[in-house]
């Protein structure tokens, strides 16, 4: 395993998959850690304080804990949660939103918009009171 982390940077990189924004707050790495440095089988250690590096052999348990920490959160990337009901509603109102801002000039003061077209700007209101509601939305069809 090649393994690079910076804990300013908040980064893991694990052979070349990088994780940046890893929460390593509960890794416990010292806080004079610069930059940690491993080839498989020997690393180095940078520092911020102006102390020496220094080559180790067996990776420092905090490292261990970074590694599992990049470990989850690839996990979670590869295999996501379900998206939740709230999460399906929010993005269907979002959309929603979305195609009535689409129209919205079919209504200014100086149009006269067609009755296809405020049929359809009701439906889209209306999307919110469909049975299937948020997992499965019939979206009306644009004039």
């Amino acid at each position: 395993m090649i393994l690079t982390i910076i804990p300013i940077d908040k980064t893991v990189i694990i052979d070349g998959m990088a994780l940046s924004e890893a929460d390593m707050s509960g890794c416990g790495i010292p806080s004079n850690i610069h930059a940690l440095q491993f080839n498989g089988s020997s690393g180095e250690l940078e520092y911020t304080d102006g102390t020496v590096n220094s080559h180790f052999a067996t990776l420092p348990a905090w490292a261990e804990l970074c590694v599992k920490e990049h470990d989850t959160a690839m996990e979670m990337l590869r295999n996501p949660p379900e998206p939740t009901a709230e999460d399906k509603a929010a993005s269907a109102r979002q959309l929603r939103d979305h195609l009535l801002s689409e129209c919205d000039w079919w209504v200014l003061t100086d149009r006269t918009a067609t009755q296809g077209q405020l049929d359809y700007r009701q439906s889209l209101r209306d999307i919110t009171q469909q049975a299937g509601f948020p997992n499965d939305v019939v979206w009306p069809v644009k004039p």
